[in-house]
């Protein structure tokens, strides 16, 4: 008596894929996240860069929309708000800003922190919560010398460039750390999003070498 033949099993993989949940991904705007902490010069090297790119690009603050979004003193939210706190007040900001690229048909720059330093630790400013609403094309990490950021972070108090908030004082060894881990904390940006790092030093005096750095980048996406 023939024995029955064995059917095949058939297993299919199926891919998950990570599909920004908001409107900009039914939007043609480009999402470029600028990260760096305060006193690398990211403003300056922004606005250098920027010079002749007129109605192509928009420009957002990362910081300047949570404040919109908590109403309130945003250092003091970020240092006493409870985890789930944050992290609500993170996809809030993020979904307000993918909405503004998905409509707006231009590069949008985003400028913000790759991490920031609470007393608990190192926090990162774009995690999975935050990435998934958001559809990024380019992340451009501008670093600089410790001992230089500390000197413009004291600049800008003395002129009052600090938009009336306060800062904490830390020293150099934290700014060090802070850029060594935002560093790494970009790339894992970049290896979930799949958007590309571009890396920019931006060195005492070489202001103009760093703007044009970034203007390359963000021609390569128009």
């Amino acid at each position: 008596m023939a024995k029955p033949k064995k059917g095949k099993t058939h297993t299919r993989s199926v891919s998950r894929k990570r599909t920004p949940s908001s409107s900009l991904a039914a939007g043609s705007g480009k999402l470029v996240l600028i990260l760096g902490p305060s006193g690398v010069g990211k403003t300056a090297v922004v606005t250098q860069a920027l010079a002749g790119m007129e109605g192509k690009v928009d420009v957002v603050n990362f910081g300047h929309i949570t404040q919109e979004v908590v109403g309130a003193d945003r250092d003091k939210f970020r240092r006493e708000a409870t985890v789930e706190e944050f992290r609500g007040m993170q996809r809030k900001v993020a979904r307000r800003i993918a909405s503004m690229a998905g409509s707006s048909g231009k590069i949008l720059i985003v400028t913000s922190h790759s991490v920031m330093f609470r007393e608990a630790g190192f926090v990162p400013g774009f995690p999975k919560w935050v990435l998934d609403e958001m559809d990024v094309k380019l992340i451009v990490l501008i670093s600089a010398l410790p001992e230089d950021i500390a000197a413009r972070r004291s600049s800008d108090a003395v002129a009052g460039k600090t938009e009336g908030r306060t800062r904490d004082e830390v020293p150099i060894w934290t700014i060090l750390a802070e850029q060594d881990v935002g560093r790494g904390v970009a790339y894992a940006y970049s290896m979930y999003s799949g958007a590309i790092v571009k890396e920019i030093v931006n060195k005492q005096g070489k202001l103009e070498k760093s703007a044009l750095a970034l203007k390359k980048a963000l021609e390569s996406l128009l």
